[in-house]
Formats: structure tokens, C-alpha cells, sequence
């Protein structure tokens, strides 16, 4: 995908703008556990639609199952995607994407993305949206192998400045970006033309 090919259908400020949780499906049909593909969870309202486990638990003790300190998400959250944790480490470092093993805390790998700010993070499918807060917006295959990225683009401000904080997101072929004074940027990624 190159800018040429996107199409800038709408920009203003996000501040007016609610687009409905209930449009945003997470998972796919007969999967055996929950998803949680984005911030704020499978419907998009912060509820966990898990009921077998025990409230309780946490007054015997907790049972650590696994520790890992290498994703220190700063303004987005992580997304799982099967088996798998996908989200960033560091700020105003060297920032990392890096992708973990949901059940064993193992990290399957990191990559570089750029010194001096934050990523967001959000899954399509077996497709992660990565957005940089300098506006560059990634597609990455969504797998523990290696980081794979199928493209990318730099997102336009109609203001100049940058600090795109907030996680994409994608909805019939369009992904809507915003960047923190509001500007709400509109991409169709269908393959219409």
C-alpha cells in the first residue's frame, strides 16, 4: 500500500465523533477461548466475557504463573492474537514492538521501531495495525515467527504536528487514526477504486 493508492475521505476533530463499540467484533465464530484484540476488550465496553473462574481466588494467595517485564506498554495496551501478545516496550528509549507468549511469558521476538515515542496497537484478524506517534502506520502479520510487515504509510496532519496516540482502528475496509489534538484521519484500505 503507498499513499497514492489511500484515500483521505474525512478529517476533523475526533473530539465529536463516537463511532459504536458494538460495530467492532472480536474473534470469529466457534472459538474455543475469548479474544481480547483490542483495548477494552472482545465488545469493546472493558468487560471480560470470561465466567469460569473463581473471584475468590485472590484472597488465598495469588498463583504467579509467569513474569515478564519486557512490555511496558506506555499509551496503548497489548493485544492478543491466539496464543500470543503483541504490544510495545520503552518510551522515549529505543521503543520496541515485541510479540510474547500469551501462556509462558517467553518473547518470540522485538523489533525496532523509532527513538523517542509511543506505538499503539490493534488486531484485524491475523493482522496487527501499529501505529508510531510520528504518524507512521504499519500493517505487521500477526505471528510469533518474526516480525513481518506487509506495508506502510505516513499519515498526513492537516495541523503539522505528530503524537498520533491513540490505536487505530479498522472498520469496513477503512482505518480511522487520531492523533492527540484531534485530527481523525480516514484511509480506505478496501481495494476499491
Amino acid at each position: 500500500m503507498n499513499l497514492k493508492s489511500l484515500t483521505i475521505i474525512c478529517m476533523f476533530l475526533a473530539a465529536t465523533v463516537f463511532i459504536p463499540a458494538a460495530v467492532f467484533a472480536g474473534g470469529s465464530a466457534g472459538e474455543e477461548e475469548p479474544c481480547w484484540p483490542r483495548w477494552r476488550g472482545p465488545n469493546g465496553d472493558g468487560v471480560s466475557t470470561e465466567t469460569d473462574w473463581d473471584p475468590g481466588a485472590l484472597a488465598r494467595g495469588p498463583k504467579l504463573l509467569w513474569e515478564n517485564r519486557s512490555m511496558c506498554n506506555d499509551v496503548g495496551t497489548c493485544v492478543r492474537v491466539d496464543r500470543h501478545l503483541y504490544g510495545s516496550n520503552g518510551f522515549s528509549a529505543m521503543l520496541h514492538l515485541r510479540c510474547i507468549d500469551f501462556y509462558t511469558g517467553e518473547m518470540m521476538w522485538e523489533q525496532e521501531m523509532h527513538r523517542g515515542g509511543t506505538v499503539a496497537v490493534a488486531a484485524a484478524g491475523e493482522t496487527l495495525l501499529v501505529l508510531e506517534d510520528d504518524g507512521n502506520l504499519h500493517t505487521v502479520e500477526a505471528t510469533p515467527e518474526a516480525y513481518r510487515e506487509i506495508s506502510s504509510c505516513q499519515l498526513p496532519s492537516a495541523t503539522g504536528k505528530h503524537k498520533w496516540w491513540t490505536p487505530p482502528v479498522l472498520y469496513r475496509g477503512r482505518i480511522y487514526c487520531r492523533n492527540y489534538l484531534g485530527d481523525l484521519v480516514c484511509i480506505d484500505v478496501s481495494g476499491e477504486r
